[in-house]
């Protein structure tokens, strides 16, 4: 993979390469969130749902963050990790909502 910055170095080119595939995992995880939250829970009236799912989420980046702030792991790296396990906490969170929801609305 090249970069458009011809001065970049291994250890930077190495870190983007890094990030980019943490992201790309992303692409998925949101889908799945627009799948649960946008189309199953907002198209039925839910929006009390959403807002709870996304204040849960919030929490759980914000724990997260604190505890890699604390243990003085505070890198690019981890907190762009951090960001894809808070995409997959609500994933998950959102499916069960939905499963849970899917029997009341038939």
């Amino acid at each position: 993979m090249e970069f458009s910055l011809p001065q970049i170095g291994p250890e930077a080119k190495q870190l983007a390469t890094g990030l980019m595939r943490i992201l790309s995992v992303n692409i998925l995880l949101s889908g799945l969130n627009s799948l649960f939250v946008i189309q199953g829970l907002m198209g039925s009236g839910e929006g009390r749902a959403v807002m709870w799912l996304t204040l849960e989420t919030l929490i759980f980046f914000g724990l997260l963050v604190g505890g890699l702030y604390a243990l003085g792991h505070f890198t690019p790296l981890l907190l762009t990790t951090t960001a894809v396990a808070a995409e997959g906490y609500l994933v998950v969170r959102s499916g069960l909502v939905v499963r849970k929801k899917w029997r009341t609305w038939a």
